[in-house]
């Protein structure tokens, strides 16, 4: 949560104001007060950078282990255009599975293959990855 303060006023132990921020002080006193814990002073004003609200959906992709090279570079790939992603391989398998996160913007529907996250459903698996995984289709 500190990465999102943009700037603070800050009542120091002397008494003064003191505006953090937009250029006003210098880069590590900005830091020291996100994170200081009343150390720099008492914040009376902290603004933050939001962003727009959005949408989580979660997607199950195979990924291809003909190498350990390729399967690294294709989840390289997946990481680089997604929000989070962890990948399951079991040693030896032709694929592994990878499940990502990816923002949708709210005024947005997500497309019938993805599923909405909540924050509890990584799992359980779809059948792509119970398939995958443990060679069984749904749960």
């Amino acid at each position: 949560l500190s990465d999102a303060v943009a700037s603070l006023l800050v009542v120091v132990p002397g008494g003064e104001v003191v505006e953090c921020g937009g250029g006003a002080c210098a880069g590590d006193v900005l830091r020291a007060a996100r994170v200081g814990l009343g150390r720099v002073g008492v914040a009376v004003e902290i603004r933050l950078r939001v962003v727009p609200s959005y949408r989580v959906v979660r997607r199950e992709s195979p990924v291809a282990m003909t190498s350990i090279a390729d399967g690294a570079n294709a989840m390289v790939a997946l990481a680089k255009v997604s929000e989070h992603c962890w990948v399951h391989w079991k040693v030896g398998s032709p694929a592994a599975l990878a499940l990502t996160l990816h923002r949708v913007p709210r005024k947005e529907e997500p497309p019938d293959s993805t599923e909405c996250y909540d924050g509890r459903n990584w799992f359980p698996l779809g059948e792509l990855g119970n398939s995958l995984l443990h060679g069984t289709q749904g749960k």
